[in-house]
């Protein structure tokens, strides 16, 4: 069992500042996390074109490797009845897919797209 004195020796290094620096001071450490506090701007049509795209470029990533993962599965002939239920896994990344599509379909990027093109006719 853990006495009182070894307890707290292994306690006292968990508030201790780091080795070559000294703590910041509160109101240093307000600073910069005000400093990280994201505008309250909207993002910019292009930005905002940039991130979507981002969303779905890691949707589809997802999809390729649940359907690399079930293809070597299946070639390696781990199909046994303990394993995964391959078509649920496969209609997984065709749902995945099938989300990207929905999402980068011209009318849903019309938002994004139409205040760029204004800007490029200016």
């Amino acid at each position: 069992m853990a006495t009182r004195q070894s307890t707290s020796k292994a306690r006292a290094t968990r508030h201790r500042a780091p080795q070559g620096g000294k703590r910041r001071p509160a109101a240093a450490a307000k600073t910069a996390n005000l400093a990280s506090v994201p505008s309250l701007e909207p993002p910019s049509p292009l930005a905002a074109l940039e991130d979507v795209i981002e969303d779905e470029r890691l949707r589809l990533m997802k999809a390729h490797s649940i359907l690399s993962c079930a293809t070597i599965a299946m070639e390696e002939g781990h199909l046994d009845e303990r394993g995964p239920y391959y078509p649920a896994i496969i209609d997984l990344a065709r749902d995945l897919i099938d989300e990207t599509l929905r999402r980068l379909d011209s009318v849903k990027l019309r938002v994004f797209l139409q205040p760029l093109r204004d800007a490029q006719r200016r």
